[in-house]
Parts: structure tokens; sequence; C-alpha cells
């Protein structure tokens, strides 16, 4: 591939992407503060403990497809048509396993009301599958004004109706009604903005062709996803709600910078990266400065974070919030060590 052309589609996605990130953060941090400020940390805390058990099965709903559609250079329709049915598939038995296991989650909890919680957030296993492979092509299109377009315009509808309900005192149910009607969103704007339908196509060769590369992908994001989130299923299960929201915020606030960032960087990357799977030496190149940039724009910001923590918590938060300031300190270390 001509290398002037790598670089133009990296500056252009790195520009659109970056756009789309930035504002998709600060429309959730804004919302954030809002949320913050109305409710407490133990409606904050009430949805991590549904978190933490639904993240698994969302990784298991895409099984890494959306990547291997992206990976893939000989794409064809069959794999998109079969990838497509296999996540709608994977998110129903999802969908009804969740509500089987309702009842449980909430015992282990020792938290009545999270039943109900799980029953609607359930759904988004279903509304997010249907979107999956649209998404897909729209980033390995390098198409990242659109996905520009429809994530501000998700992002913005989505907490402008958590807002309101948390006003009207509805409580976790807004932080779950936000989640949920962002996908709803994001599924009509794509499906009405991709040329890409799906069609009553199945084929297992297909399927066993995007696992070939899907299945180790899926197995690493098992683990670091469990890795990541096994602190908080034992503050929720140990300690109490409103300690978890305390925990699970400023373990986000934390790690804003350096998460939006690297998914500037990855999402542009990855479908370049895929182009360049033949060529090791340039691979290595493109994927090395990736890393460097990322570790000397973030760094900076995470000391800015850890000197100014109590400040922006109150500020930002209120006081109701200023349990977060000694979490903020440590979680320094932990971000220096990731970089």
């Amino acid at each position: 591939m001509n290398e002037n052309k790598v670089r133009r589609d990296a500056f252009q996605g790195i520009s659109w992407t970056a756009l789309t990130k930035i504002l998709h953060q600060l429309f959730n941090f804004i919302f954030l503060v809002f949320l913050a400020r109305i409710l407490g940390p133990e409606e904050f805390g009430m949805l991590s403990m549904i978190i933490v058990f639904t993240g698994v099965a969302d990784l298991i709903k895409d099984f890494g497809l959306s990547s291997a559609i992206i990976h893939r250079i000989d794409l064809k329709d069959t794999h998109l048509n079969t990838a497509f049915w296999f996540n709608i598939f994977v998110s129903i038995v999802l969908t009804f396993s969740y509500i089987l296991f309702a009842p449980y989650i909430a015992s282990f909890y020792n938290e009545p009301k999270l039943k109900q919680y799980i029953y609607a957030f359930s759904s988004i296993f279903i509304i997010s599958s249907l979107n999956i492979v649209q998404n897909s092509l729209i980033i390995k299109n390098l198409n990242f004004k659109k996905l520009f377009l429809i994530d501000s315009t998700c992002v913005f509808l989505s907490g402008t109706i958590a807002v309101c309900l948390a006003y009207n005192a509805f409580g976790t149910w807004s932080l779950i009604i936000q989640i949920i009607s962002f996908y709803f969103f994001n599924v009509i704007l794509m499906w009405l903005s991709s040329n890409w339908k799906p069609k009553f196509q199945f084929s297992l060769n297909s399927l066993r062709e995007l696992f070939n590369y899907s299945s180790g992908l899926f197995g690493y994001q098992m683990l670091n996803y469990f890795s990541r989130h096994i602190d908080q299923l034992l503050i929720g299960k140990y300690l109490t709600s409103a300690n978890l929201g305390i925990y699970s915020r400023t373990y986000q606030l934390m790690l804003l910078p350096i998460n939006t960032f690297n998914v500037i960087v990855t999402r542009v990357m990855f479908p370049i990266l895929s182009r360049e799977q033949n060529n090791l030496q340039r691979f290595a190149a493109i994927y090395l400065k990736s890393v460097k940039i990322t570790s000397m724009i973030m760094f900076p910001i995470s000391i800015a974070i850890y000197l100014f923590s109590e400040d922006i918590v109150y500020t930002v938060f209120g006081i109701k919030w200023i349990k977060m300031v000694p979490l903020l300190r440590i979680f320094f270390f932990i971000v220096c060590f990731n970089q």
C-alpha cells in the first residue's frame, strides 16, 4: 500500500476519531457531572454491580467477530450475514439467561432491587447486536466522519433523557435508561445510514473462518475483563453499593484521559494495521510509534489529575463525592505502570 495514502488515511481517521471521542467524552462528562450532583454513590454503585456481570455477556455476544470483520481482507457478504445472525442468536440466549439468573445475582449482592434492574438492562444484548456488522464496516472503511455524527447524537440524546429522569427522582433507573437509549438510538442511526442490510444467509464455513481470528482475541478479552473487574465484584459483594459507586467513579475518572486517547489510536490503527498485516516491518513501526505518542501525551495529564484531585472532585462532583480523592491518588500509580 502506498505510504502516503496510509499516512493520509491515518491522519483523517485520527482527526475524525479524536473529534468523535473528545465530544463523546465531553458530553458524557457533562452529563455525569449533572447526574452525580443529582444522584449519589449508591445509585452509581447499583449500576456497577449490574455492569460487572453484563460486561461478560457483552464480550460473549460479539465473540470477537466485529474485530474479525475489520481484520479480514477477503471479506464476503456471506461472512457479514453469518456474523449478523450469529450475534442475534447469541444475544437472545444471553438475554433470557440473564433474566433467569437475575434473582441469583441480586441474592449474591444481597440487593433485591437489582433483579428488576437486570430484567431491563438485559435488553441491551439484543438491541446492541443489531448494528455490530454496520459499525464494523464503518470502521473498516475508515468512515469516521459518519461515526462521529452518529455517536455524538446518541450521547447527547441519551444523556439528556437520563438527566431529565434523574431530576424526576428515577434514581438508578435514569442511569440504566441512559445506556439502553444510547444503544437504541445508535441502532436506528446505523441502519438509516448504512448501505449494508442483512440477508437470510448463514454459513458454518464462513463462521469458522471468522472464528479462526476471533477466538484468540476473545480469549484475551475475557481474561483482560476479569482482571480489570474482579475488584468491583468483590467490593460490591462485601462492602456497600455506595462504596462501589465511589470506587467505580474514581477508577473511571482516573482512566478517562488514557482510555480516550487509546480508543482514538486503536480504532484508527486497527483497520490500518490490518491492511499492513503482510508487511511486518511497517506493521511494527506504526504500532510502536502509536504507543510512544500515547505515553507522551497521557503521562502529564495523569500527573495533573493527581496534583489537583481534591479541587477536581470538590468542584465538579460536590462534597458527597469527596471520598474519591485518596483513591484518585492511589490510582495515579496504577496508570503510571500502564503507560
